[in-house]
């Protein structure tokens, strides 16, 4: 199985900025601005994805497709057992929240 990741939804990766700066992100706005001048323009936005991805291909050896397990095979019971009712007039209450 391949894992890629990708920054997303900012214009500068965070890492880079952080090793920009010493290995330590910025702590003021003034300082941003310093490494981003540093940096230069961000890159340009990555093209449209497909209008169709590829179809996920099918490595595990059971009938069952992907191989993801269900929750009783995970040791959970198979319904829920606790029920939260809640709404914008009653908020949920649990022994956990004060």
């Amino acid at each position: 199985m391949e894992v890629r990741t990708f920054v997303s939804h900012t214009l500068y990766n965070p890492e880079a900025v952080a090793a920009r700066n010493g290995g330590a992100p910025p702590l003021t706005y003034k300082a941003f601005e310093g490494v981003l001048a540093k940096l230069g323009p961000p890159p340009l936005p990555v093209a449209d994805p497909p209008a169709q991805l590829p179809p996920c291909p099918v490595s595990a050896p059971d009938s069952k497709g992907y191989g993801v397990p269900c929750l009783a095979e995970l040791g959970y019971p198979p319904h829920a057992t606790t029920v939260f009712k809640a709404s914008d007039r009653h908020p949920a209450v649990s022994p956990l929240w004060p």
